[in-house]
Protein backbone atom coordinates (compact mmCIF):
# COMPACT_ATOMS: atom_id res chain seq x y z
CA UNK A 1 0.00 0.00 0.00
CA UNK A 2 0.98 3.65 -0.54
CA UNK A 3 2.15 4.51 3.00
CA UNK A 4 1.29 8.23 2.77
CA UNK A 5 -2.16 7.58 1.34
CA UNK A 6 -2.83 4.90 3.97
CA UNK A 7 -1.80 7.43 6.63
CA UNK A 8 -4.30 9.94 5.20
CA UNK A 9 -7.04 7.32 4.97
CA UNK A 10 -6.57 6.26 8.61
CA UNK A 11 -6.69 9.93 9.66
CA UNK A 12 -9.96 10.22 7.74
CA UNK A 13 -11.33 7.21 9.61
CA UNK A 14 -10.49 8.82 12.95
CA UNK A 15 -11.93 12.21 11.99
CA UNK A 16 -15.07 11.05 10.19
CA UNK A 17 -18.55 11.05 11.75
CA UNK A 18 -20.56 9.67 8.84
CA UNK A 19 -20.24 7.21 5.95
CA UNK A 20 -16.66 6.32 4.98
CA UNK A 21 -16.34 6.88 1.22
CA UNK A 22 -13.59 7.60 -1.30
CA UNK A 23 -15.64 10.59 -2.52
CA UNK A 24 -15.89 11.93 1.04
CA UNK A 25 -12.14 11.79 1.57
CA UNK A 26 -11.49 13.38 -1.83
CA UNK A 27 -13.85 16.26 -1.01
CA UNK A 28 -12.24 16.67 2.42
CA UNK A 29 -8.90 17.31 0.66
CA UNK A 30 -10.52 19.82 -1.77
CA UNK A 31 -9.93 17.37 -4.60
CA UNK A 32 -6.14 17.23 -4.22
CA UNK A 33 -6.52 13.47 -3.71
CA UNK A 34 -8.77 11.98 -6.36
CA UNK A 35 -11.57 9.53 -5.72
CA UNK A 36 -9.89 7.02 -8.05
CA UNK A 37 -6.60 7.15 -6.16
CA UNK A 38 -8.34 6.20 -2.91
CA UNK A 39 -10.26 3.44 -4.68
CA UNK A 40 -7.00 2.04 -6.08
CA UNK A 41 -5.56 2.06 -2.54
CA UNK A 42 -8.43 -0.12 -1.32
CA UNK A 43 -7.99 -2.47 -4.29
CA UNK A 44 -4.30 -3.10 -3.55
CA UNK A 45 -3.72 -6.89 -3.42
CA UNK A 46 -2.91 -8.30 0.01
CA UNK A 47 0.10 -10.50 -0.69
CA UNK A 48 0.32 -11.86 2.88
CA UNK A 49 -3.25 -13.09 2.97
CA UNK A 50 -5.51 -12.16 5.79
CA UNK A 51 -4.29 -13.15 8.66
CA UNK A 52 -3.45 -9.42 8.82
CA UNK A 53 -0.13 -8.88 10.51
CA UNK A 54 -0.35 -5.65 12.49
CA UNK A 55 2.88 -6.24 14.36
CA UNK A 56 4.84 -4.01 11.96
CA UNK A 57 2.42 -1.16 12.66
CA UNK A 58 2.78 -1.36 16.43
CA UNK A 59 6.21 -2.93 17.02
CA UNK A 60 7.91 0.35 18.09
CA UNK A 61 5.33 0.94 20.80
CA UNK A 62 5.32 -2.73 21.80
CA UNK A 63 9.10 -2.87 22.17
CA UNK A 64 8.86 0.07 24.55
CA UNK A 65 5.90 -1.12 26.60
CA UNK A 66 5.80 -4.93 26.48
CA UNK A 67 6.21 -6.72 29.78
CA UNK A 68 6.22 -10.29 31.04
CA UNK A 69 2.86 -9.74 32.74
CA UNK A 70 1.22 -8.89 29.39
CA UNK A 71 -1.96 -10.70 28.44
CA UNK A 72 -3.15 -11.92 25.04
CA UNK A 73 -6.91 -11.45 24.72
CA UNK A 74 -8.72 -13.38 21.97
CA UNK A 75 -12.26 -12.74 20.78
CA UNK A 76 -14.30 -12.19 17.65
CA UNK A 77 -16.82 -9.53 16.70
CA UNK A 78 -19.52 -9.25 14.05
CA UNK A 79 -19.57 -6.34 11.58
CA UNK A 80 -23.09 -6.05 10.19
CA UNK A 81 -23.37 -5.54 6.41
CA UNK A 82 -27.09 -6.06 5.72
CA UNK A 83 -27.11 -4.23 2.38
CA UNK A 84 -23.93 -5.73 0.90
CA UNK A 85 -23.97 -8.62 -1.57
CA UNK A 86 -22.89 -12.02 -0.26
CA UNK A 87 -19.34 -13.17 -0.85
CA UNK A 88 -16.81 -15.38 0.93
CA UNK A 89 -16.43 -12.94 3.87
CA UNK A 90 -19.88 -11.28 3.91
CA UNK A 91 -22.03 -14.21 5.00
CA UNK A 92 -25.01 -15.09 7.15
CA UNK A 93 -24.39 -15.92 10.82
CA UNK A 94 -26.82 -17.04 13.48
CA UNK A 95 -27.40 -14.31 16.08
CA UNK A 96 -28.46 -15.87 19.39
CA UNK A 97 -29.54 -12.51 20.82
CA UNK A 98 -31.98 -11.91 17.95
CA UNK A 99 -32.76 -15.60 17.21
CA UNK A 100 -32.25 -15.10 13.49
CA UNK A 101 -29.60 -15.05 10.78
CA UNK A 102 -27.89 -11.72 10.13
CA UNK A 103 -25.43 -10.83 7.37
CA UNK A 104 -21.97 -9.42 7.91
CA UNK A 105 -18.27 -10.01 8.48
CA UNK A 106 -16.83 -12.04 11.37
CA UNK A 107 -13.48 -10.66 12.60
CA UNK A 108 -11.23 -12.60 14.99
CA UNK A 109 -8.53 -10.59 16.80
CA UNK A 110 -5.64 -11.12 19.19
CA UNK A 111 -5.12 -8.10 21.45
CA UNK A 112 -1.94 -7.51 23.45
CA UNK A 113 -2.89 -5.87 26.75
CA UNK A 114 -0.94 -4.64 29.75
CA UNK A 115 -1.26 -1.80 32.24
CA UNK A 116 -0.27 0.82 29.65
CA UNK A 117 -1.49 -0.26 26.25
CA UNK A 118 -3.96 -2.43 24.30
CA UNK A 119 -2.87 -3.18 20.73
CA UNK A 120 -4.14 -5.63 18.09
CA UNK A 121 -1.35 -8.00 17.05
CA UNK A 122 -3.18 -10.17 14.54
CA UNK A 123 -6.64 -10.13 13.02
CA UNK A 124 -8.34 -12.73 10.86
CA UNK A 125 -11.48 -12.34 8.79
CA UNK A 126 -13.38 -15.62 8.81
CA UNK A 127 -13.66 -16.72 5.19
CA UNK A 128 -16.42 -19.10 4.08
CA UNK A 129 -15.33 -20.36 0.68
CA UNK A 130 -17.24 -23.64 0.63
CA UNK A 131 -20.78 -23.47 -0.79
CA UNK A 132 -23.28 -26.18 0.17
CA UNK A 133 -27.05 -26.78 0.14
CA UNK A 134 -28.87 -26.76 3.47
CA UNK A 135 -30.81 -30.04 3.62
CA UNK A 136 -33.56 -28.51 5.81
CA UNK A 137 -34.28 -25.35 3.79
CA UNK A 138 -32.86 -26.25 0.38
CA UNK A 139 -30.99 -22.95 0.33
CA UNK A 140 -27.37 -22.50 -0.58
CA UNK A 141 -25.15 -21.52 2.32
CA UNK A 142 -21.46 -20.98 2.93
CA UNK A 143 -19.08 -22.53 5.45
CA UNK A 144 -15.42 -22.31 6.36
CA UNK A 145 -13.07 -25.27 6.10
CA UNK A 146 -11.20 -23.92 9.14
CA UNK A 147 -12.85 -23.39 12.53
CA UNK A 148 -12.33 -20.28 14.64
CA UNK A 149 -10.52 -22.40 17.22
CA UNK A 150 -8.08 -23.57 14.53
CA UNK A 151 -7.60 -19.97 13.42
CA UNK A 152 -6.89 -19.04 17.04
CA UNK A 153 -4.16 -21.66 17.42
CA UNK A 154 -2.55 -20.62 14.12
CA UNK A 155 -2.48 -16.99 15.23
CA UNK A 156 -0.93 -17.89 18.58
CA UNK A 157 1.77 -19.88 16.74
CA UNK A 158 2.54 -16.79 14.66
CA UNK A 159 2.81 -14.63 17.77
CA UNK A 160 5.18 -17.17 19.35
CA UNK A 161 7.71 -16.36 16.60
CA UNK A 162 7.71 -12.66 17.60
CA UNK A 163 9.29 -13.36 21.00
CA UNK A 164 6.79 -11.05 22.63
CA UNK A 165 6.69 -10.84 26.42
CA UNK A 166 3.39 -12.12 27.83
CA UNK A 167 2.30 -14.59 30.47
CA UNK A 168 -1.40 -15.33 30.02
CA UNK A 169 -4.02 -16.04 27.37
CA UNK A 170 -7.64 -15.13 28.12
CA UNK A 171 -10.74 -15.59 25.95
CA UNK A 172 -14.47 -16.22 26.24
CA UNK A 173 -16.18 -19.59 26.60
CA UNK A 174 -16.23 -20.22 22.83
CA UNK A 175 -12.45 -20.75 22.89
CA UNK A 176 -12.30 -22.92 26.04
CA UNK A 177 -11.95 -26.22 24.19
CA UNK A 178 -9.64 -28.95 25.45
CA UNK A 179 -7.54 -28.61 22.27
CA UNK A 180 -6.95 -24.92 22.96
CA UNK A 181 -6.15 -25.51 26.62
CA UNK A 182 -3.62 -28.23 25.82
CA UNK A 183 -2.06 -26.12 23.08
CA UNK A 184 -1.59 -23.08 25.35
CA UNK A 185 -0.31 -25.06 28.33
CA UNK A 186 1.85 -27.70 26.62
CA UNK A 187 3.05 -26.16 23.34
CA UNK A 188 3.21 -22.45 24.19
CA UNK A 189 4.08 -23.07 27.86
CA UNK A 190 1.81 -20.21 28.87
CA UNK A 191 -0.95 -19.74 31.42
CA UNK A 192 -4.62 -19.54 30.48
CA UNK A 193 -7.66 -18.24 32.33
CA UNK A 194 -10.83 -19.33 30.54
CA UNK A 195 -14.53 -19.66 31.40
CA UNK A 196 -16.21 -23.03 30.93
CA UNK A 197 -19.82 -24.07 30.50
CA UNK A 198 -21.70 -25.58 33.41
CA UNK A 199 -22.02 -28.95 31.64
CA UNK A 200 -18.25 -29.52 31.43
CA UNK A 201 -17.26 -32.69 33.29
CA UNK A 202 -14.57 -32.76 35.95
CA UNK A 203 -12.92 -35.26 38.27
CA UNK A 204 -12.27 -34.06 41.81
CA UNK A 205 -9.03 -36.04 42.20
CA UNK A 206 -6.38 -37.91 40.24
CA UNK A 207 -7.85 -41.15 41.59
CA UNK A 208 -11.33 -40.33 40.27
CA UNK A 209 -9.78 -39.35 36.95
CA UNK A 210 -7.97 -42.69 36.64
CA UNK A 211 -11.27 -44.48 37.29
CA UNK A 212 -13.14 -42.31 34.81
CA UNK A 213 -15.40 -40.77 37.49
CA UNK A 214 -16.47 -37.38 36.13
CA UNK A 215 -19.30 -35.06 37.14
CA UNK A 216 -20.86 -31.99 35.54
CA UNK A 217 -19.62 -28.78 37.13
CA UNK A 218 -23.19 -27.59 37.77
CA UNK A 219 -24.00 -30.65 39.91
CA UNK A 220 -21.19 -30.02 42.41
CA UNK A 221 -21.42 -28.03 45.61
CA UNK A 222 -18.54 -25.63 45.00
CA UNK A 223 -17.80 -22.85 47.48
CA UNK A 224 -17.89 -19.47 45.77
CA UNK A 225 -14.53 -17.67 45.32
CA UNK A 226 -12.60 -20.67 46.66
CA UNK A 227 -10.20 -22.19 44.09
CA UNK A 228 -10.52 -25.96 43.71
CA UNK A 229 -7.92 -28.21 42.06
CA UNK A 230 -9.68 -30.57 39.62
CA UNK A 231 -9.21 -32.47 36.34
CA UNK A 232 -11.21 -31.60 33.22
CA UNK A 233 -12.32 -34.53 31.09
CA UNK A 234 -9.89 -35.07 28.21
CA UNK A 235 -7.07 -33.03 29.79
CA UNK A 236 -4.14 -34.74 31.51
CA UNK A 237 -2.93 -31.88 33.70
CA UNK A 238 -4.80 -30.46 36.74
CA UNK A 239 -6.57 -27.10 36.55
CA UNK A 240 -7.80 -24.62 39.12
CA UNK A 241 -11.58 -24.19 39.13
CA UNK A 242 -13.22 -21.04 40.50
CA UNK A 243 -16.91 -20.30 40.86
CA UNK A 244 -18.35 -16.79 40.98
CA UNK A 245 -22.03 -15.92 41.46
CA UNK A 246 -23.62 -12.70 40.17
CA UNK A 247 -27.03 -11.40 41.22
CA UNK A 248 -29.17 -8.69 39.63
CA UNK A 249 -32.51 -8.48 41.38
CA UNK A 250 -34.09 -11.91 40.98
CA UNK A 251 -31.66 -12.96 38.24
CA UNK A 252 -28.67 -15.09 39.20
CA UNK A 253 -25.65 -15.82 36.99
CA UNK A 254 -22.78 -18.22 37.62
CA UNK A 255 -19.31 -17.98 36.08
CA UNK A 256 -16.86 -20.89 36.18
CA UNK A 257 -13.22 -20.06 35.47
CA UNK A 258 -10.34 -22.51 34.99
CA UNK A 259 -6.58 -22.01 34.81
CA UNK A 260 -3.61 -24.32 34.36
CA UNK A 261 -1.69 -22.25 36.94
CA UNK A 262 -2.75 -23.97 40.16
CA UNK A 263 -0.85 -21.42 42.28
CA UNK A 264 -3.25 -18.58 41.47
CA UNK A 265 -5.48 -17.04 44.13
CA UNK A 266 -9.14 -16.29 43.51
CA UNK A 267 -8.36 -12.57 43.34
CA UNK A 268 -5.61 -13.11 40.78
CA UNK A 269 -7.87 -15.25 38.57
CA UNK A 270 -10.62 -12.63 38.61
CA UNK A 271 -8.12 -9.86 37.90
CA UNK A 272 -6.62 -11.70 34.92
CA UNK A 273 -10.00 -12.61 33.42
CA UNK A 274 -11.28 -9.07 33.93
CA UNK A 275 -8.59 -7.89 31.49
CA UNK A 276 -10.60 -9.59 28.74
CA UNK A 277 -12.93 -6.60 28.87
CA UNK A 278 -10.34 -4.53 26.96
CA UNK A 279 -11.15 -6.37 23.75
CA UNK A 280 -14.81 -5.37 24.10
CA UNK A 281 -13.66 -1.72 24.28
CA UNK A 282 -11.53 -2.36 21.18
CA UNK A 283 -14.53 -3.75 19.28
CA UNK A 284 -16.70 -0.82 20.38
CA UNK A 285 -14.06 1.70 19.28
CA UNK A 286 -13.71 0.04 15.86
CA UNK A 287 -17.45 0.36 15.30
CA UNK A 288 -18.23 3.73 16.91
CA UNK A 289 -15.01 5.70 16.47
CA UNK A 290 -13.49 4.30 13.27
CA UNK A 291 -16.41 3.39 11.03
CA UNK A 292 -15.46 -0.22 10.40
CA UNK A 293 -19.05 -0.98 9.29
CA UNK A 294 -19.73 2.38 7.56
CA UNK A 295 -17.83 1.78 4.33
CA UNK A 296 -19.79 0.93 1.14
CA UNK A 297 -16.96 -1.32 -0.12
CA UNK A 298 -18.39 -4.29 -2.02
CA UNK A 299 -15.54 -6.55 -3.14
CA UNK A 300 -13.61 -8.93 -0.90
CA UNK A 301 -10.32 -7.07 -1.43
CA UNK A 302 -11.65 -3.57 -0.71
CA UNK A 303 -13.51 -4.85 2.37
CA UNK A 304 -10.34 -6.52 3.67
CA UNK A 305 -8.22 -3.41 3.11
CA UNK A 306 -10.78 -1.12 4.75
CA UNK A 307 -10.78 -3.35 7.85
CA UNK A 308 -6.97 -3.39 7.86
CA UNK A 309 -6.98 0.44 7.73
CA UNK A 310 -9.44 0.56 10.65
CA UNK A 311 -7.10 -1.59 12.75
CA UNK A 312 -4.16 0.68 11.87
CA UNK A 313 -6.32 3.68 12.84
CA UNK A 314 -7.04 2.03 16.18
CA UNK A 315 -3.28 1.80 16.83
CA UNK A 316 -3.01 5.54 16.06
CA UNK A 317 -5.81 6.27 18.52
CA UNK A 318 -4.13 4.12 21.16
CA UNK A 319 -0.88 6.10 20.75
CA UNK A 320 -2.81 9.38 21.04
CA UNK A 321 -4.66 8.05 24.07
CA UNK A 322 -1.38 7.33 25.82
CA UNK A 323 0.16 10.70 24.90
CA UNK A 324 -2.87 12.81 25.84
CA UNK A 325 -4.14 10.75 28.82
CA UNK A 326 -7.61 10.81 27.18
CA UNK A 327 -9.68 7.80 26.21
CA UNK A 328 -10.33 7.13 22.53
CA UNK A 329 -13.95 8.14 23.04
CA UNK A 330 -12.90 11.42 24.72
CA UNK A 331 -10.55 12.12 21.80
CA UNK A 332 -13.37 11.45 19.32
CA UNK A 333 -15.66 13.78 21.28
CA UNK A 334 -12.99 16.50 21.16
CA UNK A 335 -12.77 16.14 17.37
CA UNK A 336 -16.56 16.28 17.13
CA UNK A 337 -16.77 19.51 19.15
CA UNK A 338 -14.06 21.06 17.00
CA UNK A 339 -15.90 20.07 13.83
CA UNK A 340 -19.16 21.45 15.25
CA UNK A 341 -17.50 24.81 16.04
CA UNK A 342 -16.15 25.01 12.47
CA UNK A 343 -19.62 24.19 11.09
CA UNK A 344 -21.25 26.93 13.20
CA UNK A 345 -18.63 29.47 12.07
CA UNK A 346 -19.25 28.53 8.43
CA UNK A 347 -23.01 28.81 8.91
CA UNK A 348 -22.68 32.31 10.46
CA UNK A 349 -20.45 33.34 7.56
CA UNK A 350 -23.04 32.17 5.01
CA UNK A 351 -25.87 33.97 6.81
CA UNK A 352 -23.84 37.17 6.89
CA UNK A 353 -22.85 36.83 3.22
CA UNK A 354 -26.45 36.52 2.04
CA UNK A 355 -27.94 38.90 4.60
CA UNK A 356 -30.07 36.34 6.36
CA UNK A 357 -31.31 37.60 9.69
CA UNK A 358 -32.54 35.48 12.55
CA UNK A 359 -36.29 34.81 12.56
CA UNK A 360 -36.27 35.03 16.34
CA UNK A 361 -34.69 38.50 16.69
Amino acid sequence: MDAQLLDLYTDYLIGSFGPITATGLSEATDGTISHDKITRLLKTPDNQGLCLSLYKQSKVLLKELQSDDGVLVIDDTFIQKPHTDDNEIVCCYWDHSQSRYIKGINLLSVLYQNAEVSLPLLAQIISKKEVYTDTKTGRQRRRSSITKNEYMRTMLKQIATLRLGYSTVVADVWFASKENMCFIAEELRKRFVLPIKSNRKIALSAKDRSKGIYQSVSTLEIVENTPLRVYLEGIDFPVLLLKQVFTDGNAVGVLYLVSNDTRLTAKAMHRLYHRRWKIECYHKSLKQNLGISRSPTRTVQTQRNHIFACLCAFIKLEVLQRKTARSSFALKQKLYLKALCCALDELRSLKKQFGIKSAFA
